[in-house]
């Protein structure tokens, strides 16, 4: 319903943001993650998820989409809900928390106040394929930056392995063949 809100800060202590936007106040729950990062600005423009149940709407704001999509993919997971998905992200960073499941790192996600072991194995093993095929996304345009590739390539491709995601091994791609068939064939090996 709503991607974003973008306001003057009305209100902001580290468990809520109030932006004012055109005259409507708008509450969002926000984690510690978004509070460090807005909290010496006027102005914020905070990714909105808006949650609904049967008896009650809550917006949930986040500073940027990737938090927000990790926060999605934490409420995916049964026994974890929003206030647990934010309990987990004001305890470790966005990228924190997506190297803590690639790596498989149970400690580190069960250290969060409110999340046991078994309920950190089940994050652990039903995200683990999502935030590889996020990792490889992200690794694979910020290696075509480095790389400065054209749009249209038929260069080297450097793709994320996720047969060995914990060891980040890079594997290559020919020199010939066309950036579309090089995705096609990277998305396969996911």
């Amino acid at each position: 319903m709503y991607d974003y809100i973008k306001g003057s800060i009305a209100e902001l202590n580290p468990a809520q943001a109030i932006l004012d936007c055109h005259d409507i106040g708008y509450k969002l729950e926000i984690s510690l993650y978004t509070y460090e990062k807005i909290r010496d600005t006027a102005e914020a423009r905070l990714y909105v998820y808006h949650h609904v149940r049967e008896d009650e709407q809550t917006l949930y704001g986040f500073f940027d989409k990737e938090e927000r999509k990790i926060f999605q993919h934490l409420i995916s997971v049964s026994g974890i809900g929003p206030n647990t998905a934010r309990m987990v992200l004001s305890s470790l960073t966005p990228d924190e928390i997506t190297s803590a499941i690639a790596s498989g790192d149970v400690n580190r996600i069960k250290g969060v106040k409110g999340i046991g072991l078994k309920t950190a194995q089940k994050v652990i093993i039903e995200l683990k394929d999502k935030i590889a095929k996020v990792l490889q996304i992200l690794i694979f345009l910020q290696v075509m930056q480095l790389l400065q590739v054209p749009q249209r390539p038929s260069a080297r491709l450097l793709c994320w392995d996720s047969e060995k995601l914990p060891s980040r091994r890079l594997w290559q791609l020919s020199s010939k063949v066309p950036l579309h068939s090089a995705l096609r064939i990277s998305s396969r090996r996911l």
